[in-house]
């Protein structure tokens, strides 16, 4: 009966099955657990919304990931800039770490498709809020059990109908 739970439900419905975008709810959950993590996703989607800024994190990503390509470009330069410094440092950070590499690659990938998109605002919105957080993490429990599944999955539709 509640609109915000009930899109969620259908989200995490929807997002679960698909191994890749159930990772990115685990992760995302996870993420969002870890004060410094959080705030680095707060500061990278932004980014990854402005077309030239996105432009710069997928080429950073790509620069910084391959080790010949980071040997080669004119980090004292990248660092004089402030956004770029700023860019340069978080990004150098979140390639050192595979979990966390795998995180830039995941978000930067979900944000170029749409709906992916709007499914990520969606969830990272919901993650902000304790109690959102604190639904979403159940929600994904549930929907991982196939009985508990089917009970969440019949439930809005058994709502939605007075009788």
């Amino acid at each position: 009966n509640v609109p915000m739970l009930k899109a969620t439900v259908v989200t995490l419905t929807f997002l679960l099955p698909v191994p890749m975008l159930k990772a990115m709810v685990v992760t995302l959950t996870f993420l969002h657990s870890v004060p410094m993590l959080k705030a680095m996703i707060v500061t990278l989607t932004p980014l990854l919304f402005v077309p030239m800024l996105k432009a710069m994190v997928v080429t950073l990503t790509f620069l910084l990931s391959v080790p010949m390509l980071k040997a080669g470009c004119n980090i004292d330069f990248l660092l004089s800039v402030p956004m770029l410094k700023v860019m340069v440092v978080t990004l150098t950070f979140l390639l050192s770490v595979p979990m966390l590499k795998a995180m830039v690659v995941t978000l930067t990938f979900l944000l170029s498709v749409p709906m992916l998109k709007a499914m990520g605002v969606t969830l990272t919105f919901l993650l902000s809020a304790p109690v959102l957080k604190a639904m979403v993490v159940t929600l994904t429990f549930l929907l991982s059990v196939p009985m508990l599944k089917a009970m969440v999955v019949t439930l809005p539709f058994l709502l939605s109908v007075p009788m």
